[in-house]
Order: C-alpha cells, then structure tokens, then sequence
C-alpha cells in the first residue's frame, strides 16, 4: 500500500438539521485551513496538538487533510487525503456527532489508494461501520500492441474504479443498514 489515500465522504440524511449543524460545524474554511492536517482533527475532538498516537487512534490515519469540502442546507461531502489508510475513526465520529440531531444519519463513503490496492466503499449507520475492499493493478503496457490500446485499458481500468467503489459503498450500505435492523429486532424480541 502506498501513502496517500483519497476517501470521498458524503452524509445522507433526511432532517435537514443535519446539514444545518455540520455547517455550523465546519463554517466557511479557506484553502489553508482544509489542507491543515489538525483542522478537521479539531473539529471532530476539539482543539489540540497533534500526538501522532492520539491522532492515529482517533482519525484512522497518522495525517488527513481536506481537498475538497461542499456543505449546505441540503448536502455534506467532503474529499480528504490520509495516511496509508482511509480515516475510519474520523468517519465514526462524524456519524457520532450527528446523531443526536438524527438517529437515523448514515455516512458513506468510497476510498483508493494511490497504488490502487485497496480501493473500496463503506457506510457508518447508528454506530456500525462497514467497509468492503478490492485490489485492483493497472493493465501490463507489454500486453498491448499499440500504445492507443493501452491506453483505452487504463481509461477502462478507472471507470471500473469508480464502479467497483460505488458498488462496494452501495454493498456496506444494504449491510450495515440490514445489521442495524436485525440487532433491533433482537432486542424488540427481549
């Protein structure tokens, strides 16, 4: 596994209070503020020095930063860059934060390595995490006689990427929501 990992993080949620306070959460951040590897960490926990051990153990990763953030009434998604692995701890918390406004908040998510392996997606419901992965390795060039075939493999290769990613978030998500509601029926039955 290489270094960094993009992970695309989207909050679902039919109250819109949700978007109200993750708006009031994350204000109006410049460019600079994103890629500072505690400004999210200090939104999540509150404000702190960074402890490569803490951090590691509440965000998943020993560094993330923001790349991209689009927050509004309606919606939350943001793109972060991590270390080696995607920010699990901090998806959980942000599920956390949210579900006094909105028991029923999910948080999902799709992630790849730079290397490709692993790629993968996942969903946060009511606490439960749940994340599928798949290694995926770019097309050999010497398998192909022109450099325009090799070309359309790797364009097909990260079309798949973005398929096999979906479909892995869609998957978590069936599962984690299905998990949940079985757990409740358990405990509805005692």
């Amino acid at each position: 596994m290489a270094n960094h990992v993009s992970t695309w993080i989207e909050v679902s949620s039919d109250n819109d209070a949700v978007f109200t306070r993750l708006k009031e959460m994350v204000g109006d951040p410049t460019y600079n503020e994103l890629m500072d590897t505690m400004w999210l960490y200090n939104i999540l926990y509150g404000e702190g020095e960074y402890d490569r051990e803490i951090y590691t153990d509440r965000m998943g990763a020993k560094w993330c930063y923001v790349d991209e953030l689009e927050s509004d009434e309606t919606s939350f998604e943001m793109r972060t860059t991590s270390a080696w692995y995607f920010p699990e701890q901090a998806i959980r918390q942000i599920q956390y934060l949210l579900k006094d406004v909105d028991e029923d908040v999910c948080v999902s998510f799709t992630y790849e390595d730079e290397s490709l392996d692993p790629i993968g997606g996942g969903a946060c419901y009511k606490g439960e995490l749940i994340a599928y992965e798949e290694s995926v390795g770019y097309p050999d060039e010497d398998s192909f006689d022109t450099e325009e075939e090799y070309d359309q493999a790797v364009e097909k290769m990260w079309d798949g990427i973005y398929e096999t990613c979906t479909s892995l978030k869609n998957e978590a998500m069936v599962d984690v929501y299905e998990e949940m509601r079985d757990e409740e029926e358990v405990y509805e039955e005692e």
